[in-house]
C-alpha cells in the first residue's frame, strides 16, 4: 500500500515555486519543473507553449507571492488535501515512470496497489453501466483498487461498483478538489474518500475545469495502474485517449465487446480489432494481473443474503416477478415490457447486492434469506 498523506503545512523552496505554478492552473510536467525560478519556468513554457507564457506574464505582477503560497496551503489544510512531490516516497512508483509525470499531486486520501483503471462513455448505455459496475465491483471485493475519472456514465458506475463491493477506488479528477467536476459528482467523491479511497488532481483546490485538463487527466488515470479496460465507447470517445496514454506507458489494454451495429461500442470493437485483449469477466483481468506476477486475494467471503434495497422502481418490478424458480432473462423481459439491456442491468445490480442468483443460460432466482 502507498500512503499519500506526507505534505507538511510548511512547503520548502522548491515546493514553493512548484505551488505556485500550480496555483495559476498549469499542470506541472518533468520537463517544466528543471526550473529553479519563475523566470526560467516562463522561459521553458514560452518554447513548449507560447500562449501559457502569455498567460503566465500577464498575472505574474499582480500576485503577492508568499501570500498566495500561504493561502494555497492553507486552503489544502482546510479541505484535507495532501500534496505530494515527485521527488516524494509517497509519490506513485508507476506513476513516476511514465513520459511527462505531474510534479505534484493535490490528494483527499490514499491508494494502493494493484489498480485497474475502468472507464468509459459519459454517454453510456444500460449494458454499459451494468458491466462497468459488475467488474469494479468483481475486482474490488479481490483487493484491486478501480481507478477512474468520476465523469458521468462509465467512470461513475466503476467507482460505484467498487464502494458496493466495499472496495477501494480512486477519481482522478480534470479540475481542482474545490470546483469539482461534474458538480453532480461531487457527493460521490466525498463518498470516495470517506471509504478509504481517494480523489487526487495534478490543479490546485480552486483551478476549475477545462477541456485541456481531461486528456492531461487521462495520463495520471492510466499511469497508476497496472491496465486500462475500456467498458464502452464511441469511435470519439475520451476514453479512448486513456487507452492510447496506457498503451504508451506500457499498460496491459483490454476492451469490452459490444455489438458491431452499435455506435457506442464502435471504440472498444475497434481497440480490440487494433490489438487490445478482450474483456467478457473479471478473472480476464486477474489472470493478466496474476501473469504480470501481481497477487490477487481470493475475494471476500460471501456476505449473508439481504433483502434487495430496491431503490428504482425497475428493480422493484423486476425483483416482484423473481422466485425461487429460475426465470430467463428474456421472459422477464417480455413480462415487464423492458428491454433486455435494461433487465440485464437490473439484474446485475440485485446480483451484486447478493439477493438473487445468476444460473446458467442467463436464469435467475432469487437467494433465500435463510442462506
Amino acid at each position: 500500500m502507498t500512503s499519500m498523506k506526507c505534505s507538511t503545512n510548511n512547503p520548502g523552496c522548491g515546493e514553493r515555486f512548484w505551488l505556485l505554478v500550480g496555483l495559476l492552473g498549469f499542470p506541472l510536467s518533468q520537463e517544466l519543473i528543471a526550473a529553479a525560478s519563475v523566470g526560467e519556468f516562463e522561459q521553458l513554457l514560452s518554447a513548449r507553449s507560447p500562449q501559457k507564457a502569455e498567460a503566465l506574464r500577464k498575472r505574474l505582477p499582480r500576485l503577492d507571492c508568499d501570500a498566495e503560497i500561504e493561502l494555497l496551503v492553507s486552503r489544502c489544510v482546510e479541505l484535507g488535501i495532501s500534496r505530494v512531490t515527485i521527488d516524494s516516497v509517497c509519490y506513485p512508483e508507476k506513476l513516476r515512470e511514465i513520459e511527462d509525470p505531474p510534479a505534484m499531486l493535490f490528494v483527499q486520501g490514499e491508494i494502493r496497489r494493484p489498480a485497474v483503471a475502468i472507464v468509459g462513455a459519459r454517454k453510456a448505455t444500460d449494458y454499459g453501466r451494468a458491466t462497468a459496475k459488475q467488474l469494479a465491483g468483481q475486482l474490488a471485493a479481490r483487493g484491486v483498487t478501480i481507478v477512474s475519472g468520476l465523469a458521468v456514465g462509465i467512470d461513475s458506475e466503476a467507482h460505484r461498483g467498487a464502494l458496493a463491493s466495499a472496495g477501494q477506488t480512486v477519481a482522478v479528477l480534470g479540475s481542482g478538489h474545490a470546483a469539482c467536476y461534474p458538480a453532480e459528482n461531487r457527493r460521490l467523491a466525498m463518498e470516495i474518500v470517506e471509504h478509504r479511497g481517494a480523489v487526487i488532481s495534478e490543479y490546485a483546490p480552486d483551478v476549475k475545469a477545462a477541456r485541456h485538463h481531461f486528456p492531461n487527466r487521462n495520463r495520471i488515470i492510466s499511469g497508476i495502474s497496472e491496465m486500462v479496460v475500456v467498458v464502452e465507447a464511441s469511435h470519439k470517445s475520451g476514453s479512448l485517449i486513456t487507452a492510447k496514454w496506457g498503451a504508451a506507458q506500457g499498460r496491459e489494454i483490454f476492451a469490452v465487446p459490444g455489438r458491431v451495429d452499435w455506435d457506442s461500442s464502435s471504440g472498444t470493437n475497434a481497440l480490440i480489432k487494433n490489438g487490445a485483449a478482450v474483456c467478457t469477466d473479471a478473472q480476464d483481468l486477474v489472470t493478466c494481473l496474476e501473469r504480470l506476477g501481481i497477487v490477487v486475494s481470493a475475494g471476500l467471503a460471501p456476505s449473508q443474503p439481504t433483502r434487495a434495497r430496491l431503490d428504482d422502481p425497475r428493480e422493484r418490478r423486476i425483483y416482484g416477478l423473481l422466485s425461487d424458480e429460475p426465470q430467463h432473462l428474456d421472459q422477464l423481459s417480455r413480462s415487464t415490457g423492458y428491454p433486455s439491456s435494461t433487465v440485464s442491468a437490473v439484474l446485475l445490480t440485485l446480483e451484486l447486492q447478493g439477493s438473487i442468483r445468476r444460473l446458467e443460460g442467463n436464469r435467475y432466482r432469487l437467494v433465500p434469506l435463510h442462506g
